[in-house]
């Protein structure tokens, strides 16, 4: 019921890790209120990958899967391009390396660091976000199988999840795929909160944390 108020918490406590991150020595020493506060506002990102995937769920059952990847990319693809058009108008730059800039962005294939240019590493985001999008339905149908077998499947490919994408740390962006064990979390939340499940819930979280 709360989805938004949280998704939007999360999105000041990100908001507030990056300008904490950007003069850290001031607000440790000047503004320690506001350093305890956001310092850990990363986790932010993570409240809002979990609360997604339990968002997405509802999006993937409530329509057809064409009608899940349009109403997914226009929600994004549009404010992104804007975006950065904006920035290009204003900051000026080379337009050939901004285009081929975008389109790797836009494909998602940056969220693999060996063919990343450092120029756009930081820009991790939306192309984690629409990568989320592109294998999310291939999640939700592993995950709905796994959920019909004994609840040591569950957990075990949790922990496997977990464990996994930490070894893929350095292929493929460190900051998205040590995050899609929360995603999966989020898509067994759905399935278990569907079916009144609140033990195996309670269970899975204290394992996960």
């Amino acid at each position: 019921q709360n989805r938004t108020f949280y998704m939007g918490v999360a999105m000041i406590w990100i908001i507030g890790y990056h300008l904490w991150l950007k003069d850290m020595a001031y607000y440790d020493s000047d503004f320690k209120i506001f350093s305890h506060i956001f310092k850990f506002g990363y986790v932010g990102v993570d409240i809002f990958f979990f609360l997604s995937a339990y968002g997405l769920c509802h999006s993937f059952m409530s329509g057809n899967i064409k009608q899940f990847y349009f109403k997914r990319f226009v929600r994004i693809v549009p404010v992104f391009l804007i975006y950065y058009i904006s920035s290009y108008l204003i900051e000026g730059g080379d337009f050939l390396q901004f285009c081929y800039f975008k389109l790797l962005q836009l494909s998602t294939l940056t969220i693999f660091p060996s063919i990343c240019p450092k120029e756009i590493s930081s820009d991790w985001f939306i192309p984690a976000i629409l990568n989320l999008y592109l294998v999310f339905p291939i999640i939700f149908k592993v995950v709905g199988y796994i959920v019909k077998r004994n609840r040591l499947w569950h957990l075990l490919s949790v922990l496997i999840a977990f464990y996994g994408s930490h070894f893929l740390w350095g292929y493929i962006d460190g900051l998205y795929i040590t995050r899609i064990p929360i995603v999966i979390v989020g898509v067994f939340t759905y399935f278990y909160l569907k079916d009144s499940n609140y033990k195996n819930i309670l269970l899975m979280y204290a394992i996960f944390a």
